[in-house]
């Protein structure tokens, strides 16, 4: 018989991993209220125009990593990259410009890419996006920054580390590409393959190539940034250090995809080795008029939910939250009668918000209070004819072994001050 098995580059998210995966979504979604975000969900798939314009046909992305498709009518479709796109699309076509001056907007999707599968990476991943539109502000950039480190350190990912850049704006950036270009022509023979496209193409995509980004940070000339974006970098860079944000400037950063403008940056964690990025955005102020809207500032940046989870963990067990201020039931040879009054117990106290997990029905009681003991539960709930016959239920201390008798009537407030303690 076939055994089937998740596709190469995918995985299972089971238990208590999942866990982590729950924690920092949440923190994200609380931080986003706080820092004024509304969540946005947009499909799995789009026209794969929107990813070769908006990301750029000469990225690796788009070059090597897309899942594209011809669908039933004809039409190539992808499975997304990436959310930046995406959310400029759904901003565009739901006329969210027109309804506020500026609008922040965020989501937690799976991304899907083609890329090699190694430790931290796969091909399809969860990002946690933050966009902000209309302010082209370099508080805006300086917002998103705290926001990210905000999740990051509130989550409890330990020590992570900014670098920022500013990779200019189109005025200053062109005579930089030529007067690169002209440096990196020099050591053409010493670049990779893909860099050596890149010279026509991109060549600031050199600078932060895997295999020789350092050889030709080594030959790249200086930048100049024009009196506007030096003003934006200065600003950004002040409001960090006000608000007590430590940073490096990271010349060599430029992102991988060609819609960034002025700021850049990354965050990264020492914990994953040499591939240490958990983090990473900027601002892109010409991609909205570019997929077909008037010219829009914005900002943007992606946690990367599989990293910032696997920096935090590494190196230590996975412990499950799916038991604490929880308890476990257990019914002793229960009779119809029996099974009634702890089916009863259960839903009540799960009303009054108390979690309650359950064993299989027909297990024995030992394997139920093995079951219970691997919960994480701190109670377990003992129920038998006995106990249905004189409305008491048995509460026993998982850790401890104790256990007492009470009243049906007094069990939710019972617990609740238990579980509280």
């Amino acid at each position: 018989m076939t055994k089937f098995q998740a596709v190469r580059g995918t995985r299972d998210i089971l238990p208590p991993s999942v866990d982590e995966f729950v924690k920092l979504e949440s923190t994200a979604r609380t931080m986003a209220r706080l820092w004024g975000f509304e969540e946005i969900r947009t499909p799995t798939f789009e026209e794969a125009g929107l990813f070769s314009r908006g990301v750029g046909e000469n990225t690796d992305i788009v070059e090597k990593e897309m899942y594209v498709f011809t669908d039933r009518g004809g039409r190539q479709l992808a499975l997304r990259p990436e959310g930046t796109a995406c959310a400029v699309r759904a901003y565009l076509e739901n006329n969210l410009s027109q309804k506020e001056n500026s609008r922040r907007l965020f989501y937690i999707a799976n991304m899907f890419r083609a890329e090699r599968p190694q430790a931290g990476r796969y091909r399809e991943f969860e990002q946690i996006g933050f966009e902000i539109f209309a302010d082209p502000s370099p508080a805006a950039d300086a917002e998103l920054i705290t926001l990210a480190l905000a999740i990051l350190n509130e989550y409890g990912l330990k020590n992570p580390a900014l670098a920022i850049n500013s990779i200019g704006c189109p005025n200053c950036r062109g005579p930089y590409r030529r007067a690169l270009k002209e440096a990196l022509d020099k050591i053409a023979g010493e670049l990779c393959e893909d860099c050596q496209k890149r010279l026509d193409k991109n060549p600031l995509r050199c600078l932060d190539c895997k295999t020789c980004g350092p050889k030709a940070q080594a030959a790249a000339p200086a930048f100049a940034l024009c009196a506007q974006c030096a003003a934006h970098e200065s600003t950004v860079e002040s409001l960090l250090r006000s608000n007590d944000v430590s940073f490096k400037k990271d010349r060599s950063i430029v992102r991988g995809l060609d819609y960034y403008t002025r700021t850049v940056f990354e965050i990264s964690a020492a914990q994953l080795g040499a591939q240490n990025a958990v983090a990473g955005g900027g601002r892109y102020d010409g991609l909205v008029e570019l997929l077909g809207g008037t010219p829009t500032p914005a900002s943007g940046f992606a946690l990367g939910v599989d990293r910032v989870i696997e920096a935090k963990t590494a190196g230590q067990a996975v412990d499950s939250a799916r038991g604490r201020q929880a308890v476990f039931a257990v019914m002793v040879k229960p009779s119809s009668a029996t099974l009634d009054y702890a089916f009863g117990i259960i839903h009540d106290l799960r009303k009054q918000g108390i979690a309650v997990f359950t064993p299989g029905y027909t297990d024995s009681m030992k394997s139920q209070m093995r079951q219970a003991g691997r919960s994480g539960a701190e109670l377990a709930l003992i129920v038998g004819d006995e106990e249905c016959q004189n409305q008491r239920v048995v509460i026993k201390e998982l850790g401890s072994g104790q256990q007492e008798t009470v009243i049906r009537a007094q069990l939710s407030a019972h617990l609740k001050n238990r579980l509280n303690s």
